[in-house]
C-alpha cells in the first residue's frame, strides 16, 4: 500500500504539473502543443493523463480530484483541468508546414478535422499521388475531383446528396485509417475549437442526403432500376425482370423513363398490374394497372407499352 500510495502522489503531482504546461502553452499560441507533442514520449503521457483526468467523473467527480490536488497544497479549476482534453487547433498557416517538404509529420484536413498521414509518405508526401491534400483542407476535391488550387477548397456547399454522402464515407475512412490530431481554424471550427455555424449546416447536409438516400432505396423497392445492354453497332436496350436492378420480387415489370426533381431521369421497371402502391393527389388510378399512373412516368417511344423490353434510339 506504501508503494503504491507514493506513485498514487507522483501521479497527483505530475499531472498538474503537465496541465499547467499545456494550458499556458495553449493561451500562448495553440499550435505549440503541436509541438510539444513531437517530444518522444509526450504524446503517451499527454493520452495517459486524459485516462486520469478523466476519472475524476466516475470516481468521486470533481471534488475528489480538487481534494486530491489540496492534500498536496495545490488547486486546479475545472478549466484548467479540461486543458489537455481539448484538441489541438492549429491555424491554416500552421497547418500548411505539415506538408511533408520536412521532417515534420504530414498532415490533411477533412471538413475541419486534422489527420496525420505520415504513415502514408509515398503517397501524401512530394510527389505523391494525394500529396495536393497535405498541409490545407480541401475537402470539396475529395468527392468533386478538381484538384486545382480553386477545387482543393473546405467550401462545401450546393454539393449533390451522393457527394455528401462521400465526404461522410471520407471522414469515415480518415477516423478509422489515420490518427485524428485535432482541428484547424476556419469554414468548421474557430479559435477555441468550437464548432462554426457553417459546420453544423454541413451536418444537416451531410443528415439530409442520408434520409434521400433511405427515400431513394424505398422508391427503388417499388420502381427498380432496369437492366441495360449497350453494343457498338445495335440499339441500346432496357428491360426488366424479377431480379433487375439487383431487387428480387414476385414481378417483372415494364421499363419506363422517371423524371426526377432537377431534370434526370432513369429507366425503371413499373408494376403493371394490381392497385397501386401509392396514391397521388389529382391522379385518377385505375386498380388493376399497378404503378403505371404515377405522375412522374413516361413511355419508351416506339416501345409497346405491355413489352418488358424496349430498344432506344441510336446514340
Amino acid at each position: 500500500m506504501g508503494k503504491c500510495g507514493t506513485i498514487g502522489k507522483v501521479i497527483v503531482i505530475a499531472i498538474p504539473v503537465l496541465v499547467g504546461i499545456a494550458v499556458y502553452l495553449h493561451e500562448q499560441d495553440p499550435a505549440y502543443l503541436a509541438v510539444l507533442y513531437q517530444i518522444p514520449g509526450m504524446k503517451e503521457l499527454a493520452r495517459s493523463s486524459h485516462r486520469v483526468l478523466s476519472l475524476r467523473y466516475w470516481m468521486g467527480g470533481g471534488g475528489m480530484w480538487k481534494e486530491m490536488l489540496e492534500e498536496q497544497g495545490m488547486g486546479v479549476s475545472d478549466e484548467d483541468g479540461d486543458a489537455l482534453l481539448q484538441d489541438i487547433v492549429l491555424t491554416p498557416e500552421e497547418l500548411a508546414l505539415h506538408d511533408g517538404r520536412d521532417e515534420r509529420p504530414i498532415y490533411l484536413a477533412l471538413l475541419g478535422r486534422i489527420y496525420d498521414v505520415s504513415a502514408g509518405r509515398k503517397h501524401y508526401g512530394p510527389g505523391g499521388s494525394y500529396a495536393f491534400f497535405t498541409g490545407r483542407d480541401g475537402s470539396r476535391a475529395f468527392v468533386t475531383g478538381d484538384f486545382t488550387d480553386a477545387g482543393l477548397t473546405d467550401e462545401v456547399s450546393g454539393l449533390s446528396v451522393q457527394d455528401y454522402r462521400g465526404l461522410d464515407e471520407w471522414s469515415d475512412f480518415y477516423d478509422r485509417e489515420y490518427e485524428y490530431i485535432g482541428k484547424v481554424v476556419g469554414r468548421f471550427y474557430d479559435e477555441k475549437g468550437k464548432k462554426t455555424k457553417y459546420a453544423k449546416q454541413v451536418e444537416r447536409w451531410i443528415g439530409e442526403a442520408f434520409s434521400a438516400k433511405e427515400a431513394e432505396d424505398e422508391e427503388k423497392k417499388v420502381m427498380p432500376p432496369c437492366n441495360s445492354e449497350w453494343k457498338q453497332g445495335q440499339r441500346p436496350r432496357v428491360w426488366c425482370s424479377d431480379k433487375s436492378g439487383g431487387i428480387s420480387r414476385d414481378w417483372a415489370g415494364v421499363p419506363r423513363r422517371l423524371y426526377n426533381p432537377g431534370g434526370e431521369t432513369r429507366c425503371v421497371c413499373v408494376k403493371n398490374f394490381g392497385p397501386p402502391t401509392h396514391r397521388y393527389a389529382g391522379v385518377e388510378h385505375s386498380e388493376d394497372r399497378g404503378d403505371l399512373d404515377h405522375p412522374q412516368l413516361r413511355e419508351y417511344e416506339d416501345c409497346d407499352p405491355a413489352s418488358v423490353s424496349c430498344l432506344l434510339p441510336a446514340s
